[in-house]
């Protein structure tokens, strides 16, 4: 028999709503397993039009995927969904107590970090506006929609140049900007866009520096 405290305390909690946590959430729900799922709403890939190079879903929304996704969470009433992030966790007993960004905490058997990453995106003025509808980062992603099309790459070290000649597989006309060429204050940097380049449609590629994502 379960007693009163124990009722109180999730099997599993986890921290980020997008593809990872959502299908562990929904594994553990199928299975009665009592879930708490902290989502931010901040997903990495919130500024693409598309998803791509995913099997049955290549090109949806990624908010559409999203929406379904959590659809059909709800029909599995032990897995509970909050729109919040996980601001900290610590050890508490066998356990992990979390605390939410609303203050609520709460604890549980497991905990699960399914945050992800987020972008730290080159300081070049206008590439954060152009992010994920110009301006790119994977080639497995969105190279195949810029196929044939002039492209510039940022970076000047050995990681940007394997990407410039991965482009150039894809039929690209590629323009490799070394990042060390530092802009000076009369000029400062601008990103490339889809336009430019004469008359052609330029997209740009940015290899950006990731880190763990923040809770939720």
């Amino acid at each position: 028999m379960v007693n009163e405290k124990e009722s109180n305390v999730y099997d599993v909690v986890i921290a980020g709503g997008g593809p990872a946590g959502l299908n562990a959430a929904l594994m553990l729900g199928r299975v009665r397993r009592r879930v708490l799922l902290a989502d931010s709403g901040q997903p990495r890939n919130a500024a693409s039009a598309a998803v791509h190079g995913l099997f049955s879903r290549d090109g949806d929304d990624p908010a559409r995927l999203r929406r379904i996704a959590r659809e059909q969470l709800a029909a599995y009433p032990s897995a509970r969904l909050v729109d919040t992030a996980v601001e900290s966790a610590a050890r508490a007993g066998d356990g992990f107590e979390v605390t939410l960004a609303g203050g609520e905490t709460a604890r549980a058997r497991r905990l699960l970090l399914a945050t992800g990453l987020a972008d730290e995106l080159p300081a070049v003025e206008g590439l954060a506006r152009l992010w994920g509808r110009g301006a790119y980062h994977c080639p497995y992603c969105h190279g195949w929609e810029v196929r044939d099309q002039p492209v510039a790459v940022l970076g000047g070290d050995d990681t940007a140049a394997h990407l410039a000649l991965g482009l150039a597989r894809l039929g690209c006309d590629v323009v490799l900007c070394p990042a060390a060429r530092r802009p000076s204050a009369r000029r400062p940097a601008t990103a490339c866009g889809p336009q430019g380049y004469g008359s052609a449609r330029t997209w740009c590629w940015a290899w950006t520096a990731c880190r763990a994502g923040t809770c939720g």
